[in-house]
């Protein structure tokens, strides 16, 4: 929109704008595109207070679980892995208002403002964690440790199940299902 219209939207207030960049990778001929908004060159990043920072688990994590329950199979049981991936992660969360006039971006005559935290945010990933945490620790409490386990990489949450063919398929199903529920 507009200068106008993005004040407006601010509440009257100025926008701080950031650049644009585009990441685009290709995985297996698949082509990615991610926009980030640059708030390290706008200035935004150096004003913001940056209190922690996210632990992802490591390989070994599961690599861990998988010999743990490894040692509890039983006859008729197998492992089972599933890793699915968070569409979007980072756009789930909405943005204090207040913010908002902080992830503002210019281009080609018109500006464009982000209600959701963005990716190039120097506490997008901490506020992201915590979502993914929470969800990796609601989808835990639904099944015991010695039969599902999961550790979540960034957006990319990796279970190990342990059980019956139907077991395997019913604890995963469930687990899906929570995390479709949850957005």
């Amino acid at each position: 929109g507009s200068l106008a219209e993005i004040r407006a939207a601010l509440g009257g207030k100025d926008p701080v704008l950031s650049k644009l960049a585009l990441i685009t990778t290709i995985k297996e001929g698949v082509y990615k595109h991610r926009l980030i908004l640059d708030c390290r060159v706008s200035g935004v990043n150096y004003h913001a207070v940056k209190t922690e920072r996210v632990l992802l688990p490591s390989a070994w994590d599961i690599v861990h679980d998988t010999l743990a329950m490894y040692a509890k199979l039983k006859p008729g049981e197998i492992l089972r892995y599933m890793v699915c991936d968070y569409r979007d992660a980072f756009f789930m969360l909405p943005l204090w208002a207040g913010e908002c006039r902080y992830c503002v971006a210019y281009y080609k005559g018109h500006y464009y403002a982000w209600d959701r935290i963005v990716q190039g945010s120097i506490n997008g990933p901490p506020t992201y964690g915590r979502l993914a945490a929470l969800t990796g620790r609601m989808g835990q409490s639904l099944a015991d440790t010695t039969e599902q386990r999961t550790q979540i990489y960034v957006d990319d949450p990796a279970t190990v199940t342990r059980g019956t063919p139907e077991r395997c398929d019913r604890l995963s199903a469930r687990l899906i299902l929570l995390w479709l529920c949850l957005g």
